[in-house]
């Protein structure tokens, strides 16, 4: 049986930070691949480098040493207009807080990176509303963000971004604000890309989140550590976690 190829490698990434006179390692020599059909979580408290990680994994920043590689594609040999092309035709990114355009109803806000990947409005708007029906979610079409509660926000913010033909799916805490059932759905949303042929890196401090993956991984002082298989992700819980790792309390 053959391995599914890695949509996202991550070799000896390295990262620091000004802190002072000194520097802070954010990330010390990570190598990760992420395969299609894959969602992997990385959890760790806050400050550990999860959301540097993320960032550099879409291009966002510049690792200070490394290779970020997407589709076989080196991101330090592509051009900032080529890494900004892959976001958005490739990449699918979900912040924490949600990025709506105000002034856009929600059927026009999933079709905005339809839109922008040069799909003609119309056809934007019919595919966006197939992507709302497919969630559950239509009858939100009309509405504008400002109108929606953080729940219903948040979940379009995910619609949004798995729409169109997304090969790597970045989620930095999604669920973060969200009450368990909303963040149980948003999950369900980005599991199911995944399960469609998607690579899926879950960055999150939650354990009932982080259960969703195939495998969990722990950063800590810049280091990931700590794998778990599936058998060991099913019954992984808070109580599990926090011992081993009480800063997630």
């Amino acid at each position: 049986m053959n391995t599914p190829s890695a949509v996202l490698r991550l070799r000896n990434i390295t990262h620091t930070f000004p802190d002072g006179t000194d520097s802070k390692v954010a990330l010390d020599s990570v190598n990760l691949d992420v395969r299609i059909g894959e969602l992997v979580a990385i959890m760790g408290p806050s400050g550990s480098g999860k959301t540097t990680l993320l960032n550099i994994a879409a291009g966002i920043v510049r690792p200070d040493t490394g290779q970020v590689i997407v589709n076989n594609r080196t991101l330090s040999m592509t051009s900032t207009e080529e890494r900004s092309r892959l976001r958005r035709e490739e990449i699918g990114i979900v912040f924490q807080q949600n990025s709506l355009v105000s002034a856009l109803s929600v059927l026009e806000n999933v079709a905005l990176p339809l839109e922008l990947n040069g799909v003609k409005a119309k056809s934007a708007q019919a595919q966006a509303e197939q992507y709302l029906t497919t969630h559950g979610l239509n009858y939100l079409s009309p509405r504008d963000p400002a109108s929606l509660s953080g729940g219903e926000r948040q979940q379009i913010a995910v619609v949004a971004a798995l729409a169109g033909q997304r090969s790597l799916l970045l989620a930095d805490e999604p669920t973060g604000a969200l009450d368990s059932r909303t963040a149980d759905q948003v999950m369900r949303f980005i599991r199911n890309k995944v399960e469609q042929g998607a690579a899926g890196l879950l960055v999150t401090h939650d354990a009932r989140q982080a259960a969703w993956a195939d495998r969990i991984l722990f950063l800590k002082d810049g280091v990931l550590t700590g794998e778990t298989g599936p058998s060991l992700t099913q019954s992984l819980n808070p109580v599990q976690v926090t011992k081993d790792f009480p800063e997630l309390r």
